[in-house]
């Protein structure tokens, strides 16, 4: 069966639409039996994600779609996505550091978080590069070898457990984004040399097909484009939720088999069995905090004398 493994919700602000409680409900009349959220740079949502998911009887998937940069000659590389999800409650905590981390250390207009700090921080996560906002439709851009490309796909892995690094290709139509496709051959091609498994999404922005122009009219807000400005660029593929048939269904017709198709989606729930997290609700949680010595010495110097 397939699911999804990460998707945008309305917290994703003006770059999706979908609803939480309509993205569960759409969902489970699909027969499906996982809820992801992957917002872009944050994870204001994953409260209540958590709390709906619940509620409808889905297993979340709890993540986060981070805006991260490599060094390149001693300065930032062009920010790219990539997802981290959360394996347990730790890896939910670790993944709400690093968003804070990367929206209060970030020089850029986007909160970015370098790559590199991924090391020893990833116990309790997985990460996924996909699509044309990764690292690879960028070297792709700067004609980088596919030699290079594994290199560095291998340097990415290192950063995490194994069997706990994934690429994925996305299920959008060859013919109608040529840039996918290219991402898409150069991940299978990096797949193959590296053994590193792929997955298959259609990475989701809004519920259904009636929404894509709803869909559209937030994305020109967000680039400040008039609806009708002539040459705007306008909103191309299918984002909506998918059934296992649509996404079989496009696959098939960008010249996958069937074999390739069921790996992937066979992959995608290695990924899901390996996931289990349990926010813990309704609790007062507070920092512990050490005071400094000297703080201390005159709290129990106050303390300790009689009150006149």
């Amino acid at each position: 069966m397939f699911n999804h493994i990460h998707w945008h919700s309305h917290y994703s602000l003006l770059h999706a639409i979908g609803d939480l409680k309509a993205i569960a409900k759409k969902i489970k009349s699909l027969g499906q039996t996982v809820m992801p959220i992957s917002d872009y740079n944050g994870m204001y949502g994953a409260i209540q994600h958590f709390i709906v998911a619940q509620k409808e009887d889905l297993k979340p998937l709890v993540g986060v779609d981070i805006c991260t940069h490599m060094m390149k000659e001693g300065k930032l590389d062009k920010p790219y996505y990539m997802t981290l999800l959360a394996k347990n409650y730790e890896g939910y905590q670790e993944l709400l550091k690093i968003v804070s981390e990367a929206h209060t250390g970030s020089s850029e207009n986007t909160a970015c978080f370098p790559i590199e700090k991924l090391r020893d921080r990833t116990t309790n996560l997985i990460g996924v590069i996909w699509g044309e906002n990764s690292y690879i439709a960028w070297l792709l851009q700067q004609w980088e070898s596919e030699k290079k490309m594994t290199e560095l796909m291998q340097l990415y892995a290192s950063y995490f457990p194994a069997d706990q690094f994934f690429f994925e290709v996305c299920a959008q139509s060859h013919t109608e984004l040529p840039l996918i496709k290219k991402v898409n051959d150069a991940i299978i091609a990096l797949s193959k040399a590296s053994s590193i498994p792929c997955l298959v999404d259609n990475n989701f922005h809004y519920v259904s097909e009636e929404e894509k122009d709803a869909f559209d009219i937030a994305r020109c807000i967000k680039d400040g484009k008039q609806y009708y400005e002539h040459g705007r660029k306008k909103a191309e593929g299918d984002w909506h939720i998918m059934s296992e048939k649509e996404v079989i269904s496009l696959l098939e017709a960008n010249g996958y088999s069937k074999e390739q198709i069921q790996t992937r989606i066979d992959n995608n729930n290695q990924l899901i069995n390996m996931i289990d997290v349990k926010i813990p609700l309704h609790q007062l949680l507070f920092p512990a905090y050490e005071s400094p010595t000297e703080i201390k010495h005159l709290y129990e110097q106050f303390s300790a004398k009689p009150a006149s």
